[in-house]
């Protein structure tokens, strides 16, 4: 067994866990990283637990948790994301993680889009990329705008999934009618989280 390479694995949930098996198959130590540390991923055999905070609440926390890991290893160990939160971490602090680890990324602008919807359909919108009809209701004036706009139903769903998943469990919602974008905005207010609103492609 190769007991030089080392890989350290953010986010220890359902890809975590199949890239640490593959990996742990393949003889690379690996460390396991991520914020529940009663994470059932943890009891993997081939992965050493460290439980850092929340990379969206705390990243200067995480970041400090892997600088001291990353200087504690004999060479420079595989740095792999797998989850929308802890790759958007990764890219942000690429900089000072480069010191200690290996891994790669597209720019950070790319990053960006590819976890928040609506930078990434701007993005699609600019490359000429057929997309849905897409509407950003940030504002009150904006949503005043576009209610009448939209073709019903349609689907409201989150800018940032893996932040909106904990709080309303569940991927979207169907609105039918102006009225019901409305009441659904104003139940999602409190949470400060951003949506956009798409036309539903029919078909199976």
């Amino acid at each position: 067994m190769n007991t030089q390479a080392r890989a350290v694995v953010l986010g220890m949930g359902v890809n975590g866990l199949g890239v640490t098996r593959s990996l742990g198959e393949a003889g690379i130590r690996v460390t396991g990283v991520e914020v529940a540390g009663w994470a059932p991923e943890f009891s993997s055999r081939y992965c050493e637990r460290l439980v850092c905070p929340s990379p969206d609440a705390e990243p200067g926390r995480v970041l400090d948790l892997l600088l001291a890991e990353g200087a504690r290893l004999e060479r420079p160990a595989v740095l792999l994301p797998t989850s929308d939160a802890f790759v958007r971490f990764t890219s942000r602090h690429r900089a000072e993680l480069r010191r200690w680890f290996l891994f790669a990324l597209p720019p950070p602008s790319v990053v960006e889009a590819l976890v928040d919807k609506w930078l990434q359909h701007q993005m699609a919108v600019q490359a000429g990329i057929p997309c849905p009809r897409t509407f950003h209701p940030d504002s009150g004036a904006e949503v005043a705008r576009i209610k009448d706009l939209i073709d019903y139903p349609a689907l409201l769903k989150p800018c940032l999934s893996h932040l909106w998943a904990p709080v309303f469990g569940t991927k979207g919602f169907r609105i039918d009618s102006p009225t019901d974008l409305e009441r659904r905005l104003a139940e999602i207010a409190p949470s400060g989280l951003d949506v956009i609103v798409q036309d539903i492609v029919p078909g199976p």
